[in-house]
């Protein structure tokens, strides 16, 4: 379960914390807020070599910058976890460092990508899965399952623009 997301530099962000919750997280907001920046760096953080990677890249690294960087707390079997994750504008392959805390070890997932060594699942499976990114996939999750529906009307704002939803 991610609990914080903290962008150091990514996008349009500079040093902005967002905590998640267990269960269902939605992120919404206007065009331009930063709900793709969001999105994209949780989906980097399980599938650093995404296939879509070349495409949103350069987005995430800030303007006049060479790197973007992020750090993210997740909880997994009882255990915490933070991982940092850097970015760069060239070819480079993207750096993911995760470590147990507060013991401080690294955690060696071999050649699995994270969200294959946590999940058991290959990112086309955890797109299906846990990363909706459009309402089409959200129509489908949400006619099975009510806690969706529920937490869609929790949102006030009627101009809200879905982005992503997670379901860890």
């Amino acid at each position: 379960i991610i609990k914080n997301l903290y962008l150091r530099s990514l996008g349009k962000f500079k040093n902005e914390s967002f905590d998640f919750s267990d269960g269902l997280n939605v992120v919404y907001g206007e065009n331009e807020a930063g709900k793709s920046t969001i999105s994209n760096a949780i989906k980097t953080f399980f599938y650093k070599d995404i296939t879509v990677k070349k495409k949103y890249k350069k987005n995430l690294v800030p303007i006049g910058e060479t790197k973007g960087s992020y750090d993210i707390i997740f909880e997994n079997e009882d255990k915490t976890f933070k991982s940092l994750v850097t970015l760069g504008l060239t070819n480079a392959k993207t750096l993911i460092k995760t470590y147990n805390e507060p013991e401080g070890t690294a955690v060696d997932t071999g050649d699995m990508e994270l969200g294959e060594y946590l999940f058991n699942m290959d990112e086309k499976m955890f797109d299906s899965v846990c990363h909706l990114r459009d309402i089409n996939g959200f129509k489908q999750v949400s006619e099975n399952s009510d806690l969706l529906s529920g937490e869609l009307s929790k949102s006030s704002s009627k101009n809200s623009f879905f982005a992503s939803t997670f379901v860890y």
